[in-house]
């Protein structure tokens, strides 16, 4: 079960500043603000299952923390923007974008995705469909500029 909670100690704020220092700068040029630093917790003794895993976090970067009893924890620092509603999620492998359009349309763009000549791919685009609630999947797999 991963658990999500609000990064309020100013060192753990400080190593995640420290890392996405350059992606921060980049998104608070586009005019986003920072909205809070988060914590992804998993399950207990989660660090001993993700072991094999451990190593590869550790090259891209990933800040990562190990609560009690030995779970895995990744810090990122999450930052908005007013106009188009727009969340950015930085992480050790790219910036995770989720953008909520007034037509209802909720588009996810992931810059870990391999690159193209015109930038990162749209990893996920989702509709939400306000009759049924449901999110149904367009389908796109269009260049983001």
């Amino acid at each position: 079960m991963t658990k999500y909670r609000e990064i309020t100690d100013s060192s753990l704020q400080s190593r995640v500043c420290t890392r996405y220092s350059t992606d921060i700068a980049a998104l608070e040029a586009l005019g986003f603000r920072r909205l809070a630093f988060k914590l992804e917790a998993r399950g207990p003794f989660s660090a001993l299952l993700y072991l094999p895993l451990l190593p590869l976090m550790r090259r891209a970067k990933e800040v990562l923390v190990f609560p009690f009893p030995l779970r895995l924890a990744v810090a990122n620092v999450l930052l908005v923007h007013s106009e188009p509603s727009s969340i950015a999620s930085c992480m050790g492998l790219g910036v995770k974008f989720y953008t909520n359009f007034s037509d209802h349309s909720l588009d996810l763009v992931d810059s870990s995705e391999p690159r193209g000549p015109s930038g990162p791919r749209r990893a996920e685009s989702k509709i939400a469909d306000s009759e049924n609630s449901t999110l149904q999947d367009r389908g796109r797999g269009l260049a983001v500029a």
